[in-house]
């Protein structure tokens, strides 16, 4: 997942939950790190949103504040059923 350099600056905590990208690890950052914002592309959310679906409860994503979805457009129903 990617950052902006300037949040480092300011005292921002990294977290690179796995060598690669694991939805699941990265939901377990979330939950455990109590992360506030989360870069990623479209598929990247989608599959934390599906794995999140999978473990219903599991994980406490309240502290996110932000997500950052680039690299490719969005799909509008992943914008319409989960963040409006």
């Amino acid at each position: 997942m990617a950052y902006h350099p300037l949040n480092v600056s300011k005292g921002a905590k990294l977290v690179y939950p796995d060598e690669g990208f694991n939805a699941y690890a990265a939901l377990k950052a979330i939950n455990d790190e109590k992360l506030t914002s989360l870069y990623g592309v479209p598929t990247m959310f989608i599959e934390m949103l599906h794995v999140n679906e999978q473990h219903k409860g599991k994980f406490d994503l309240s502290s996110l504040r932000t997500g950052v979805i680039a690299g490719a457009l969005a799909p509008r129903p992943v914008i319409i059923n989960h963040y409006l």
